[in-house]
Order: C-alpha cells, then structure tokens, then sequence
C-alpha cells in the first residue's frame, strides 16, 4: 500500500513538473472530430503553391517544431478562425500536420460542410500531397481527428514557407481576408 502512494505521488509530480516545462501545453487546442474530403489544385487561396507541399521542418514555436507541413483547406465560413493554423490530424494510427492555407468554397464544399455540421465536426480538406502519409486512398469522406498545435503565416520571411509562396503571395497579392 505505502509503495503504491509513493508511485502515485512520484507519477502526479512528473505530470506536474512536465507541463510545467511546455509553456505551450495550454495553448494546444481540444480535439474535435473533422469530416475530411480529399482535393486537388495548384494554388491556395493563401497565396501558395500547394503542390510544392509538404514543407519539411518548419518551426511552430512549441513542441511541435520541426514537423513537416501539408496544406489543407478549410470551409469559407471557418477559415477566418483557422487561417495559418497547424493542425494535428489524425486517422487512426496515421498522423500529419495540416497547415490551413485555403478554403473550400466551391463544388461539394456547402454539402459537405452542412453534413459535418450535423455530425458535430468541422469540414477539413485534405490536399492530394497528404493523402498517403494520412493513408486516404480515395475521394470518399473519411471521419478523422483534429486539434490546433499551432500558427506560422504564409508571408515573405517566414523561413521554410518562403518556398511555397507565388510571386503574388510574396508581394503580398492575396485575398484581404488571408492578409496578416
């Protein structure tokens, strides 16, 4: 009895002392459940060359610094909350990390993102250079995990991403809502 309080105790001061270490451990979203369709294109909405994805290494500020980054799409009437955000996102044992830099406001988008609503679930497109390492296969809708890790804008400068921007994208040329 007297050891097992002791390993109760060592264990809950560990989990104490690590958050303490991660000051972004707070800042890491919930999970929410995302209706993820797959797409194609060449230029997001963001200014950058989706098929110049993934970006490898790419500084988050947390302890997800150094992931690569695919690009995903949200829908319209989310992407102002989500624009530039890294998301974490799962389909089972599959991981990546999404890098909201486009919207889905044609085609199936509106179906789907009334369908996701019912659900309970944010609308995420997933962009074709995911698809294996996410292990989709096909452009059904797939049930998959989300959570917000993080933030780095699509702007001239910004390291890594200076290598998927337009020429448009690095003057600055881009819809006002993805401005910064």
């Amino acid at each position: 009895m007297f050891s097992f309080l002791k390993v109760a105790i060592f264990t809950l001061g560990m989990f104490a002392l690590s958050s303490a270490r991660d000051p972004y451990a707070k800042r890491v979203g919930k999970w929410f459940d995302a209706l993820s369709t797959m797409y194609t294109g060449d230029i997001g909405a963001a200014g950058v060359k989706l098929n110049n994805y993934p970006v490898y290494r790419v500084n988050v500020g947390n302890r997800f610094d150094r992931r690569t980054l695919f690009p995903v799409a949200l829908h319209s009437k989310d992407v102002q909350a989500y624009k530039y955000k890294i998301l974490e996102i799962r389909n089972g044992n599959k991981r990546i990390f999404g890098h909201v830099v486009d919207e889905c406001a044609a085609g199936d988008c509106d179906e789907n993102y009334r369908k996701a609503k019912k659900r309970g679930a944010k609308l995420v497109d997933v962009h074709k250079t995911a698809w294996k390492p996410l292990g989709l296969r096909d452009f059904t809708i797939h049930d998959l995990r989300a959570r917000v890790v993080g933030y780095v804008p699509s702007k001239r400068g910004s390291g890594a991403m200076d290598s998927v921007l337009t020429s448009d994208g690095r003057k600055g040329y881009i819809p006002s809502k993805w401005k910064v």
